[in-house]
């Protein structure tokens, strides 16, 4: 996989339009808006916490694998926790920001309406095997052809989490900046 191609979202709708066209994505770093992020990294990592997946001596933006797991999609237990973060406001709320929706309305040229549908991933190191695959949600989503898909993280990623390499029990830890 190639990295990415780093997109300003000020760029006019004309320019955003034609990349999103040419290479099938926009990456917009730091486009979310940071306090709801963390908001909810903080809401996600209580459950996971309460879950005992992650330690519970570890700060609460901070998420240290506990061993627990992995659990995957469909088990019991991922599951139950799965469904607390579908229900969490903070989760809910992030996509209807207007950091999202005024630059969709700017790529389309008209409004927006959010889809109902929110999905997501809780993954554990070293579970490359149930990890989700770069694909197209038109299918798992439906909607229309012009359905567009935003994916944010609620934690940074770097480089080095996301190699085949990475040692489980590593500390992840939101930049402060």
């Amino acid at each position: 996989m190639h990295p990415f191609i780093e997109t300003d979202p000020s760029d006019d709708a004309a320019a955003l339009r034609a990349r999103l066209d040419r290479d099938g994505y926009l990456f917009l770093r730091g486009l979310a808006p940071r306090q709801r992020l963390l908001r909810l990294r903080r809401d996600v990592l209580a459950l996971c916490r309460e879950a005992g997946w992650i330690e519970k001596d570890a700060g609460e933006l901070d998420a240290t694998w506990s061993g627990a797991g992995p659990f995957t999609e469909g088990e019991s237990s991922y599951m139950q926790l799965y469904q607390r973060v579908l229900h969490l406001d903070s989760f809910k709320e992030l996509p209807e920001d207007t950091a999202y929706t005024s630059l969709m309305e700017k790529i389309i040229g008209g409004p927006v309406l959010v889809h109902r549908r929110k999905i997501g991933r809780i993954t554990f190191p070293n579970n490359v095997e149930q990890a989700t695959g770069a694909h197209q949600d038109f299918f798992y989503i439906r909607g229309t052809p012009q359905t567009y898909t935003a994916w944010t993280p609620v934690g940074d990623c770097p480089v080095a989490l996301s190699h085949p390499g990475y040692q489980a029990g590593a500390t992840v830890r939101p930049e402060t900046t």
